[in-house]
């Protein structure tokens, strides 16, 4: 069964409609928070029967709460299964008394599905709401403070980052304590294109919780999600100047370099690293995804086996690892590459990341008819990857089907210069380039 995100102690504070602790709940409040504890635990191991009894039972001792239908699609949508989620949000919108939290609950959705309009009727109709007269302050402030995060995340997905900075700045003041504001805050003003403001926000906040990491590598981190990798570097030169021997920042500045395919400059500082911290498994991980884009296959296949041996469960060294084995002139390679992709689908038999390994491991083995399946069921994933498009371009060449081939270069085309490790972006753009001139 699908899980909700988030730990169950937050994920029953939402569901309980506050975010007050335990020991601050109305009456009937601690029943009611270790009814829906019940009811979460009931649900993550699949028993929906067992889950709504518990929701009713939480429902009953306060009253105050919505339905369980209301409930268990917040269950749901947290785990991503938005189908059901609306299924259960649509029924019961057909009823004559609607909580305030099946508003939430639609434009949550709403936000989801990129349908803002809708999104932003749904938090129209909840300012316009009459707080019930039952509801405690802590009840009345969560609702308050849910809309004005809504209409943040509203205004960040249509790119209105002014609107968007000065309702994260809202939500800073309302719940002081919490830095994630100050972060996004920060982030809106970047895009806002007042940068100045944006470092301002990313100093204080790393003032106060000194993990966020200093305000200039944010910066450069920013600048490079935007693309903006001249500004990038000079950030990234201001922070390794005063800590040049941060392993942090030296590992985000490797990303950067590999986010451009500048693989050689990536190789010198992950080794120089290496030398000064020794090996982990993300180092081990960009040195195997720099030999990959000079083309060192065999020395990108010994750093991506000692990620694994590191951390093995990295899904990226896995995903690495099988294109580099897909990439050697070699069919025991590739018959290899074909194996782990095997093992990697049944263990995530949805994940785009997978399949997209699977496909490039059956096309390299010349098994076409399969990497199209495999690539296909990646490509309709939000998550896939331009690497895996462009691979499925080729697998379509490959059976000679052109116009197949064709239309998906112009959905790849776009896509070619995203801020994102992609290898194969050279020979992508030349193909791109070769089928809509």
């Amino acid at each position: 069964p699908a899980v909700p995100t988030g730990s169950a102690e937050d994920i029953v504070r939402e569901t309980l409609g506050q975010g007050s602790s335990v020991s601050n709940q109305p009456e009937g409040g601690d029943q009611a928070s270790q009814a829906s504890l019940q009811a979460l635990q009931a649900f993550q191991s699949g028993d929906i029967g067992e889950c709504l009894s518990h929701l009713k039972t939480a429902v009953a001792q306060r009253p105050t709460l919505p339905s369980p239908n209301v409930i268990l699609a917040g269950f749901h949508l947290r785990a991503g299964d938005r189908r059901e989620a609306r299924r259960l949000l649509e029924q019961e919108a057909r009823k004559s008394t609607r909580h305030p939290q099946l508003y939430l609950s639609l434009a949550k959705l709403a936000l989801a599905e990129n349908r803002l309009t809708d999104a932003e009727v749904h938090f129209d109709k909840l300012e316009s709401l009459e707080i019930p007269a039952s509801w405690t302050d802590a009840q009345s402030m969560w609702l308050k403070t849910s809309v004005v995060e809504g209409r943040a995340n509203l205004a960040e997905q249509r790119d209105q980052w002014k609107a968007a900075a000065a309702l994260f700045s809202q939500m800073h003041q309302m719940q002081p304590q919490n830095v994630n504001w100050q972060l996004r805050m920060a982030r809106a003003l970047f895009h806002a294109e007042e940068f100045d403001q944006a470092y301002e926000q990313l100093d204080i906040a790393f003032r106060r919780d000194p993990n966020i990491g200093p305000p200039e590598l944010s910066m450069a981190v920013l600048h490079t999600r935007a693309k903006q990798y001249d500004d990038a570097e000079q950030w990234y030169r201001k922070i390794l100047d005063r800590l040049p021997n941060d392993a942090r920042v030296k590992s985000s500045y490797i990303m950067s370099l590999l986010y451009q395919n500048r693989g050689q400059k990536a190789k010198e500082q992950a080794q120089q690293l290496q030398s000064q911290h020794g090996s982990s498994a993300m180092l081990e991980l960009q040195l195997g995804i720099a030999s990959r884009q000079l083309g060192e296959l065999n020395d990108a296949k010994t750093h991506l086996l000692k990620a694994l041996e590191l951390s093995p469960g990295s899904d990226e060294a896995q995903y690495q690892l099988i294109l580099t084995l897909a990439a050697m002139d070699d069919p025991q390679a590739h018959q290899q590459a074909v194996e782990r992709a095997k093992a990697f689908v049944v263990a995530y038999p949805d994940s785009a990341l997978a399949l997209s390994a699977l496909g490039a491991a059956q096309h390299a083995d010349k098994n076409f008819p399969e990497a199209e399946a495999a690539l296909k069921k990646a490509a309709a994933s939000p998550l896939v990857r331009p690497e895996a498009l462009f691979i499925l371009g080729k697998v379509y060449q490959a059976q000679d089907k052109q116009d197949e081939a064709t239309r998906l270069a112009k959905i790849l085309a776009p896509r070619l210069d995203e801020p994102q490790v992609f290898v194969l972006r050279k020979p992508a753009r030349d193909w791109v380039e070769s089928l809509t001139k």
